[in-house]
């Protein structure tokens, strides 16, 4: 069974904060703040 992901992401000059969860659960997995200059975010996410 395939899951669905949803991810939001809030963007700034200075910061992005990520956000997301599945539609298993609808509670929040994972919520992180990184500055603007970071590696992409993916990288910090991580793809499970």
């Amino acid at each position: 069974m395939k899951r669905k992901v949803y991810v939001g992401m809030d963007v700034h000059k200075e910061t992005i904060r990520i956000a997301y969860l599945t539609s298993n659960t609808k509670d929040l997995v994972k919520e992180q703040q990184i500055k603007h200059e970071e590696v992409h975010p993916k990288v910090k996410i991580g793809k499970k």
